[in-house]
């Protein structure tokens, strides 16, 4: 008996990025569209189900969900990017408040799990928080980068579980790690334990298996051809999983015995009922339920209309790894059985490449291989035309997001403003260049070495100059709120009352921004606040700078006081950010920063050495160098260049951050494309390049720097 189709759930608007499943009669969905859903079965059907009713509604996109049942206590736990994880009951209505909220992660939250009076959370910030009757019973830190997946393995002995971006897993009793298992090659995921040990799932596209006394695996789960997402486990004890290659799989026996493929770019998620039917999260915003009892299963009409949409669908050649489309096989290749899960292109008569999967026995059609979505005609987004809108399915939790391209802008710019846009981290850089330039018509960055052609002229630059400026977000209003609130008590001077902090709620909340109320207690704070508070002040003055009509008189005052303040590297780091904002500002943020009284000052600024050791110092100073050099090609004002780079000289010795390192290097192409300079190459480019051989963006940025010098 094999699993098919049992409903079609719909009303999400964008991903669904979570699922539960607390009886075979409710689903618990979480989306993108930052609402909480919960879906009943209809009165005396076995596959029908009513419309999915919001139970929440968040302030941005929800990711992970949990189910807290506790001495006669039910409720839904959901998190996100808003860093707080909300607590309500499940027959509430957005309409209705959290019963609880839980404050304490400094970024998105994407894990969730309960059991008894427990919840465990992971987050972006590289911590796990257990948390009892609304308080941080534990606060693990051990991992290095995002903790993607958390469990309670014993509510009693306090053992937990937590996976993460730094390719581990380890085990926890209480706050202490008391084993850390390794194996995978790449981010881990998810996390299912097991009887006697847990399985593991990553971005390598394998599901591992392990004995708690075993750091290493014991068995390795191999068929999926991408990223995989979320882990389940049927009654009858066979394993399912699904990712990024459209699929979810069952697995018996450490084989995979059936594929599901959907017609969506992603599937984020999975739960399984206790009646042993399998929920599956869409990128397509759509909610299925696949059954192996045929009472369960859709009808007829409803299945051969779900592997129409199956079969129409669109995969982009860039999930492919290199087609060959003049090496393509024909529709004879499908009278050859394959392995279970197998996919291979053929090429129809027409010459369209189409790809099946060999899922029950047989070949399926499971879509059409298309190009990039870019063509010849504009496309209009946010008010803008775009040579291209993609649709992209971020890693490390973001949903498809839309990314929009002109082909005659720097990739690295189209991406920093998609990460900013996005609240995603820096590190996807790389990833989301690679996107664009294996989706559109352009020649990749670095393909041909400019050094090795005959004649050698500045029209063959692909990268310099660069053209915008890079954006900068600042806090969300929540998180401005409760950082002015909790640093407010601890003032002996400018404390607000809880009147003006409602003050600065209101003025930053609603249609329009009130920025002069914002900018009297950014003002405030910055300037009579203690040392290690100012930041908060800086914060908000960044969040209206860009769109303020006129300069605040008390401008450079309130930048200077950032920059001055005496070992606060967080502070420093904010009042960056706030002149990476001024780029941004439309109606006097360029001239004002034409004057090179302010580069010459940073260029010679004394940085106490722990500035460095925080790594958005690093990355903010070299994104306001690297916006610095575009003003400077941008207007020909040749009297920044030598300021910029002696200050790009002075730092290259204290940054090591990479993406960091990376823009200091934009910068400094960027800043010798507006004028040729004739001083030796400086020492710290040749370090970079050895440093980063193998890396191609910095590959590709060094061999334009070296054309431009030549």
């Amino acid at each position: 008996m094999s699993f098919k189709l049992s409903a079609s759930l719909k009303g999400h608007e964008q991903d669904v990025r979570a699922v539960i499943s607390p009886s075979n009669e409710t689903i618990v969905s979480a989306s993108r569209d930052q609402t909480v859903r919960v879906w009943n079965k209809a009165e005396n059907s076995e596959n029908q189900w009513n419309d999915g009713i919001i139970n929440h509604r968040s302030t941005g996109f929800i990711n992970s969900l949990a189910y807290f049942q506790d001495d006669g206590l039910e409720l839904i736990i959901s998190g996100g990017k808003n860093q707080l994880i909300d607590l309500t009951a499940p027959y509430s209505t957005q309409e209705e408040d959290p019963v609880s909220v839980l404050i304490g992660h400094e970024a998105n939250v994407c894990s969730l799990d309960s059991k008894g009076p427990l919840i465990i959370s992971g987050s972006w910030d590289t911590t796990a928080k257990v948390w009892q009757d609304g308080s941080v019973l534990y606060n693990l830190k051990g991992h290095s980068a995002s903790v993607w997946d958390v469990k309670i393995i014993d509510a009693v002995n306090h053992e937990f579980l937590t996976c993460s971006a730094d390719k581990t897993v380890k085990k926890w009793k209480g706050d202490k790690v008391i084993q850390t298992f390794t194996g995978h090659t790449d981010v881990v995921r998810a996390l299912l334990p097991l009887a006697n040990g847990f399985a593991s799932c990553s971005n390598d596209a394998t599901i591992r298996i392990y004995d708690y006394n075993d750091p290493r695996p014991t068995n390795i789960l191999t068929g999926h051809e991408s990223f995989i997402y979320s882990l389940g486990v049927l009654p009858n004890g066979d394993l399912v999983s699904c990712g990024e290659d459209r699929s979810c799989r069952i697995w018996s026996d450490h084989q995979c015995q059936q594929v599901i493929n959907l017609p969506c770019v992603s599937v984020w998620d999975l739960s399984v009922l206790p009646n042993g039917d399998i929920v599956l999260a869409g990128s397509d915003g759509n909610i299925r339920v696949f059954s192996e009892d045929p009472a369960r299963q859709a009808s007829e009409e409803a299945i051969a209309e779900f592997e129409e949409l199956l079969a129409n669908s669109a995969i982009s050649e860039s999930t492919m790894d290199n087609i060959n489309k003049e090496k393509l096989p024909s529709y004879e290749a499908l009278k050859t059985p394959g392995k279970e899960g197998q996919t291979i292109m053929v090429k129809s008569p027409v010459g369209v490449v189409e790809a099946y999967s060999f899922t029950d026995g047989k070949w399926v059609k499971i879509g059409t291989v298309v190009g990039g979505s870019g063509n010849d005609t504009k496309k209009t987004y946010q008010g803008k035309e775009w040579d291209y809108i993609f649709d992209i399915d971020v890693q490390e939790g973001a949903p498809p997001l839309k990314l929009p391209y002109n082909v005659s802008e720097n990739p690295f710019t189209a991406a920093a403003r998609f990460l900013a846009d996005n609240d995603l981290p820096a590190t996807y850089a790389d990833q989301i260049v690679k996107f664009i330039l294996s989706n559109t018509k352009g020649v990749e960055l670095g393909s041909k070495d400019p050094l090795e052609e005959s004649s050698i002229n500045r029209s063959s630059l692909k990268i310099f100059p660069i053209k915008e400026y890079l954006p900068v977000k600042f806090s969300s209003t929540e998180a401005l709120i409760k950082g002015v609130t909790k640093l407010n008590t601890t003032q002996k001077q400018g404390q607000l009352t809880a009147t003006q902090i409602d003050e600065i709620r209101q003025a930053l909340s609603g249609g329009g921004v009130n920025r002069n109320v914002v900018l009297t207690y950014a003002t405030q704070i910055i300037q009579k606040w203690d040392n290690n508070s100012k930041l908060v002040g800086l914060d908000l003055l960044g969040s209206i700078i860009a769109n303020v009509p006129t300069p605040p008189d008390n401008l450079f005052d309130l930048i200077n006081t950032g920059l001055k303040v005496d070992k606060a590297p967080n502070t420093f780091m904010l009042t960056l950010r706030c002149l990476n904002s001024i780029f941004q500002n439309r109606y006097w943020g360029e001239s004002l920063l034409r004057d090179e009284t302010l580069i010459n000052e940073l260029s010679s600024y004394e940085f106490d050495s722990s500035y460095f050791e925080k790594k958005n110092v690093q990355i903010e100073l070299a994104t306001m160098l690297l916006n610095f050099a575009v003003l400077t090609a941008k207007f020909n004002e040749l009297a920044l260049q030598g300021p910029i780079l002696r200050a790009i000289s002075s730092f290259a010795k204290s940054i090591n951050d990479e993406e960091a390192r990376y823009r200091l290097l934009t910068a400094y192409g960027t800043s010798i494309s507006a004028q040729k300079v004739d001083s030796a190459e400086p020492t710290w480019l040749d370090v970079f390049e050895k440093e980063y051989s193998t890396n191609q963006r910095f590959v590709a940025v060094i061999k334009e720097i070296k054309l431009l010098r030549s």
